[in-house]
């Protein structure tokens, strides 16, 4: 299930089924920090937006984000979590078949966790860099106010 998010904006130019959308400052989306692109400053981004309307630039447009929950909280919290189950797991594992002495296998367990938490965690924020995989998408185009 998607969830989406609306803003209003202006066109800066349209072709083959694609837009330039410069957004509101003061629509829906700002303040939402989501796209990484405003993160809630007063200031205008620009977004390509799917569209099957005849546009124009000028024209004033209703868009939706269209956000995938279950990814981003995957990006966020699930490669952390894995990595660092299959650290620990790995590491009792590897630990029972080398019979370290003492606790060596809990440490190396430990050790591991940790490691599969710290790759876990770059992979999220390598993935927060590359930016949003969210997709716009031209809902309406808005009459002008008279």
């Amino acid at each position: 299930m998607k969830t989406a998010l609306t803003a209003t904006g202006v066109v800066e130019g349209a072709a083959d089924g694609m837009a330039r959308v410069r957004l509101d400052p003061g629509s829906g989306a700002s303040g939402c920090g989501g796209c990484g692109k405003c993160s809630g400053e007063r200031h205008a981004a620009v977004v390509a937006a799917l569209t099957d309307l005849p546009l124009a630039a000028g024209d004033r447009v209703q868009l939706r984000e269209l956000v995938s929950p279950l990814r981003a909280a995957l990006a966020v919290f699930g490669w952390p979590l894995l990595l660092l189950l299959l650290g620990i797991g790995g590491g009792q594992l590897l630990g029972g078949r080398l019979m370290l002495p003492g606790r060596g296998a809990e440490w190396l367990a430990f050790l591991l966790g940790g490691a599969g938490l710290l790759a876990g965690l770059l992979l999220a924020a390598r993935t927060a860099r590359r930016g949003p995989r969210a997709a716009w998408q031209v809902l309406a185009k808005q009459e002008p106010k008279q």
